[in-house]
């Protein structure tokens, strides 16, 4: 008897302790439910709240980088956060690709991320319109002779004395004041909209993030000018040392020094950052565009334009210390064709987009011909020549940093909800 009944109070204490433990493991279950259930609501908070960072940030493509969780901030019990993911698995900073904006809510081990495909919003800036435009006045010097096609403008003033300006428009915000100038072009320089320009601090940032640095230590110097003399750059190819890039951006940083450009061959773009006050480009010069639609020259700084239209030539004997001979279509095809002969010859001339955070001078003496674009952040000052002509394909395609503050717009039917990392 006295057997039976411990047997039996056995029993009932262990259906007592699996009732229990049937409780906890019941309670778990229904608290980490509570726990999931609550960060789904939150991952769909996190991501409001990503896309509401977004749209009251116009610099949001390089104040949030690429993969890189904001984030986690503390919301109910949990926390919220979110990250952006260039769809074309490029770099962010690039104002043309698409994204995807993920909102990532978290309750003790429960993560649940939710995300929406976002379209671009953007247009390009309206000083592409132009073949020159500059943010500040445009001072043509005197009985100085311009040709072309397209628009020369100004935000602030054109000036100028006994000019011929042929075929060439001008437009000037806040007023026309060349005497005695001749040509044939358009004239307007009243109630002007005013024309919209590069943002002088970011848009160097995508080409900083995509291009091949070179070091400026590695040039020639001469009275303390760095000599950017008999160079090619472009596509996977440069002369100067160093690495090469695929998409032909090379950025030289100046550190605030002079740098002299002559006698180049640059396909591709080519950055100048930290100019120093006399930066220039000299002599013959051929400055292409690349596949990609990209600049072809960007300075952030003040630049001089003092090119000549002497074309430029292969030589077996450049003079030139720092380089003895050059052949500038050995490696890198000009008009499809590669040679190992010093027999060819290229234009002398800017066959793209060329930017300038600051002012631009063109000194006496010099004619720089320049097909595409010329974008002054300052102001331009001419005392001699130029020819422009004006190509429409960047207002059409504008590149990085050449589209007015792109914004984003959930893409219907993208919602989905993701993997928790």
């Amino acid at each position: 008897m006295y057997l039976f009944v411990l047997t039996t109070g056995m029993l009932v204490t262990v259906i007592a302790m699996a009732v229990l433990f049937a409780s906890q493991i019941n309670g778990r279950m229904v608290a980490q439910n509570n726990d999931s259930i609550e960060a789904q609501a939150l991952a769909q908070s996190a991501l409001e709240f990503g896309l509401n960072a977004i749209a009251g940030d116009s610099n949001w493509r390089n104040d949030y980088p690429a993969n890189m969780p904001v984030g986690p901030t503390f919301l109910g019990r949990g926390t919220i956060g979110f990250s952006i993911v260039d769809d074309a698995g490029g770099i962010l900073a690039d104002p043309n690709d698409s994204v995807r904006v993920y909102g990532i809510g978290k309750v003790n081990n429960a993560c649940r991320v939710y995300s929406v495909h976002c379209s671009v919003s953007s247009s390009p800036l309206t000083c592409l319109q132009a073949v020159e435009a500059s943010a500040g006045g445009g001072n043509f010097g005197t009985s100085t002779t311009f040709t072309g096609s397209g628009t020369l403008s100004s935000n602030g003033t054109i000036s100028g004395t006994l000019n011929a300006f042929n075929a060439l428009n001008l437009q000037a915000g806040l007023g026309i004041l060349s005497l005695l100038s001749s040509g044939t072009g358009t004239r307007n320089g009243l109630l002007l909209p005013t024309l919209t320009f590069p943002d002088s601090t970011h848009v160097f940032d995508y080409y900083k993030a995509a291009g091949t640095n070179l070091s400026i230590g590695s040039l020639p110097v001469l009275s303390n000018v760095s000599q950017l003399w008999y160079r090619v750059l472009g596509p996977n190819f440069n002369t100067m040392g160093g690495g090469s890039s695929a998409n032909g951006i090379y950025i030289l940083d100046c550190k605030g020094g002079n740098v002299s450009i002559k006698n180049c061959r640059i396909v591709g773009t080519l950055v100048l950052l930290n100019a120093g006050p006399s930066c220039a480009v000299q002599g013959s010069n051929y400055f292409q565009t690349g596949a990609n639609g990209f600049p072809v020259l960007m300075v952030q700084g003040n630049f001089s334009i003092g090119t000549s239209t002497t074309a430029l030539a292969d030589t077996s004997s450049t003079g030139y210390a720092g380089v003895s001979s050059i052949n500038y279509n050995q490696t890198l095809p000009y008009l499809n064709v590669t040679d190992s002969t010093y027999t060819t010859t290229y234009p002398s001339r800017f066959e793209g987009l060329v930017y300038v955070s600051g002012n631009v001078t063109i000194p006496n003496l010099a004619s720089p011909t320049i097909t595409g674009a010329l974008i002054v952040g300052g102001s331009l000052t001419a005392s001699s020549g130029a020819a422009f002509n004006y190509n429409s394909a960047f207002l059409a395609s504008p590149p990085p940093g050449f589209t007015s503050n792109s914004a984003i717009a959930p893409a219907g039917g993208t919602w989905q909800w993701e993997a928790a990392q």
